[in-house]
């Protein structure tokens, strides 16, 4: 199984390219602009994806995320092999206006929506705070690691049952 996870350098995303890869799996990274990566993820698209079974939309950048699944959904709904791991925060659920919590809630709709539709698995995974450099700066409590997000999101995706959508946060 080949899987292309967004946001590979860092955080979640770097976890989950070390686990996938340590499994087994063949993995493609892509990143925001100023990385290591070849293609930013804004310039990202489906012909980077043609031979991949799993697409993971891990990388925040505005609106990238929105687009990204947008792209990857009209392709593959209608292929039951396929699967495609929205993460993104709970902060889709807050009120607080802002870019960030506006696409977080824009792809919950859209995400959600797409369990309902076509034959693409997709899983949408909402975490509470996750210690990354993002929420270092929020001087969040209750942080629960990358390397433990990762496998909870690894373990969700592989799982028998088909688990189309969970909200995951640290125990207080």
């Amino acid at each position: 199984m080949k899987v292309a996870i967004t946001g590979h350098q860092s955080g979640i995303g770097a976890e989950l390219f070390r686990l996938f890869t340590e499994n087994g799996f063949e993995c493609i990274g892509f990143d925001k602009a100023g990385q290591r990566d070849p293609v930013d993820i804004r310039k990202l698209n489906i012909k980077h994806l043609e031979d991949c079974d799993m697409f993971i939309n891990n990388a925040w950048d505005e609106f990238v995320q929105i687009q990204l699944f947008h792209m990857v959904w009209n392709k593959w709904k209608n292929d039951e092999t396929k699967t495609i791991v929205n993460i993104y925060s709970m902060n889709a659920n807050r009120d607080e206006i802002s870019v960030y919590n506006t696409s977080k809630r824009m792809l919950d709709d859209l995400s959600t929506r797409s369990v309902f539709q076509g034959k693409c698995r997709t899983h949408n995974i909402k975490f509470g705070w996750v210690d990354t450099n993002f929420v270092r700066n929020k001087k969040a409590t209750f942080l629960m690691s990358p390397e433990e997000a990762a496998q909870m999101v690894y373990d969700t995706v592989l799982h028998k049952y088909y688990i189309p959508s969970i909200g995951i946060m640290a125990k207080k």
